[in-house]
């Protein structure tokens, strides 16, 4: 039977929650409910016209999405007007710029290279191999690099993907050149479009950043699984893993998680293994993070 540790954090006595900070693109329910309990302060992107029914309203901040230095210095007035304490890592988009913020304001959150090696695939998997961190074999792709030199390297079937996309968007299995070569230029177009349907393109802000915008990686066509993990210090808890619904491309889109996972225990623990090593690597000395692996 497997076995996990659960982990209870109460606060006994009395407790002020301070101003928290949060940067989303796309806010779910549960985040507009907390408004009501905490003084939550939510950054979301210009003319996304959320409001709720209470005077919460004001805590709710529209501005340009961007890790640009007129961004951070707009949500910083924001931080010395309402004495913002942190910034809660909720949305994957959010964390350079959550970061940067943090930096200038001198507030506790990962550093600004620990957020870029987070959101950046490429430059991740340079790190996690001197780590010793398992990480499939990528290759940088420009517009016009031909099929021919990434399968000589990684094989005729490989992923293609936007080096800084999330939620599995831009992530698609080639199998054969034709396919290659329509998804490359499809790729880049996505990139380059500035006209953003914010119901599709809401994560399109902080895609394509970098030099390498996108890889061909080394298709892992086992099970893919998530690892929650908590640090304090030395201190590293395992919160739970959760094994993915099965996805065989072309495309990968999120479907479910489900707990307790098929693998075997001394599976699962090699996991966890790699997921706090994986932490280590990006110096994440405190915080919750969200780890996934693909086997």
């Amino acid at each position: 039977m497997k076995k996990y540790q659960l982990l209870i954090i109460y606060v006994q006595g009395d407790f002020k929650m301070k101003a928290i900070g949060i940067i989303h693109a796309y806010p779910g329910k549960e985040i507009l409910q907390a408004l009501n309990e905490y003084e939550i302060h939510l950054f979301v992107p210009n003319g996304y016209g959320i409001k709720t029914d209470n005077e919460r309203n004001a805590y709710i901040h529209e501005v340009e999405l961007s890790e640009t230095d007129e961004c951070v210095n707009i949500i910083f007035e924001v931080v010395k007007t309402y004495d913002i304490e942190m910034f809660l890592p909720l949305y994957e988009g959010g964390i350079l710029l959550s970061a940067m913020v943090s930096t200038k304001a001198n507030l506790n959150f990962y550093s600004i290279p620990t957020a870029l090696a987070s959101r950046n695939k490429y430059y991740l998997k340079q790190v996690m191999q001197l780590y010793g961190v398992p990480v499939p074999n990528s290759v940088p792709v420009y517009r016009f690099t031909p099929y021919s030199y990434i399968s000589n390297i990684i094989g005729e079937n490989f992923i293609l993907k936007i080096v800084d996309s999330m939620n599995s968007q831009a992530v698609m299995l080639i199998k054969t050149e034709e396919e290659y070569n329509k998804n490359v230029k499809k790729l880049f177009g996505y990139l380059e479009c500035e006209d953003i349907t914010q119901s599709i393109d809401r994560n399109r802000f902080c895609y394509g950043k970098d030099d390498v915008k996108v890889i061909a990686q080394e298709y892992c066509s086992g099970a893919e699984v998530n690892v929650d993990v908590m640090i304090c210090g030395k201190e590293k808890y395992t919160l739970g893993i959760f094994q993915k619904a099965d996805t065989k491309g072309p495309f990968f889109p999120e479907t479910m998680s489900y707990y307790p996972s098929d693998l075997a225990e001394e599976v699962e623990t090699h996991i966890i293994q790699n997921a706090i090593k994986a932490c280590e690597a990006l110096d994440i000395r405190a915080g919750v993070v969200h780890v996934e692996f693909r086997m």
